[in-house]
């Protein structure tokens, strides 16, 4: 039994470790820019940048990765607020690092976000302990799906600015209604498998 605990245990971690290095890679390759993208002959594709650069660079999906570490950690706050600060700064480093090789990036582009690299140290901490916490009260992890419904919104990429270019328009409204779908079908996922299962529990 504690043999199978612990490799479902590291199935879980690889699980999160490839969704983070997805979004660190993703939205570094969401950077490219071409030529013909910026002189309006490759709209699509600039459409298809937008779109792939939005939902990428999500801040609620990249803030969503040091939660589910740290509830996965949990329920020892003091690792869970460990993995969420690991977590969401090695996103980081290797986002730049990789958008550096690939020529997305110049070479002071570790220093140019420096503050993001200083702010894991705050907000990681922070987003890893209600993944600890989510343990006693699972209702904390709705803060992710709420987010994600929410985020669109806030950034305004729904409804977006008239002014802008259809390519940008339209990416906003693609991403932003994948990231309201995710939300929702999260938000059920976590009310049938973790937060119903968890409160009949405590009965």
């Amino acid at each position: 039994i504690t043999t199978y605990r612990g490799e479902n245990l590291m199935a879980r971690y690889k699980s999160i470790a490839i969704v983070a290095a997805v979004l660190a890679f993703g939205y570094a390759i969401g950077h490219f820019t071409s030529i013909a993208m910026l002189s309006g002959e490759a709209n699509v594709l600039l459409f298809l940048r937008n779109t792939v650069g939005l939902v990428m660079g999500s801040g609620i999906l990249w803030a969503s990765m040091s939660v589910w570490a740290g509830r996965l950690a949990g329920p020892r706050l003091w690792r869970s607020i460990l993995a969420g600060t690991v977590i969401i700064f090695a996103m980081l480093a290797i986002h730049y690092a990789f958008g550096f090789l690939i020529g997305v990036f110049d070479d002071q582009v570790f220093r140019s976000n420096a503050l993001w690299m200083y702010g894991s140290f705050i907000a990681g901490p922070i987003l890893g302990l209600v993944g600890g916490l989510s343990h006693k009260v699972p209702w904390l992890l709705l803060i992710v799906p709420l987010g994600l419904v929410a985020e669109p919104f806030v950034i305004n990429s729904i409804p977006g600015m008239d002014f802008l270019p259809w390519p940008t328009i339209w990416a906003g409204w693609v991403s932003g209604a994948l990231l309201i779908a995710l939300g929702i079908a999260l938000a059920i996922c976590l009310w049938k498998v973790v937060i119903q299962p968890q409160a009949s529990r405590a009965k």
